[in-house]
């Protein structure tokens, strides 16, 4: 949904490797949208990202622990969360 930010995430990573493309980082996108279009919507921001090769999407994991062990940023673009369960 409007209110996840997914789309304004993927356009500061955007905005982030065109400023500075020597970094070495990718996106990693988890879970699942919430409804078919807002998929479709995330889809379509990943298709014309200028550095889509970049932007892996993860869908949906039921190990988080292991997933948070490769990170070495977690971003949370969420507007607003009612139980934040991933920043537990």
């Amino acid at each position: 949904s409007k209110g996840k930010r997914v789309t304004d995430l993927i356009e500061a990573f955007n905005r982030l490797m065109t400023e500075a493309p020597d970094t070495k980082a990718e996106l990693w996108l988890l879970g699942r949208a919430e409804n078919p279009a807002d998929a479709e919507t995330i889809r379509t921001a990943v298709l014309n990202s200028p550095v889509s090769d970049r932007i892996v999407d993860k869908g949906f994991q039921t190990d988080m622990a292991a997933v948070y062990a490769q990170l070495s940023v977690l971003v949370l673009p969420a507007e607003n969360e009612a139980f934040g369960r991933v920043l537990i």
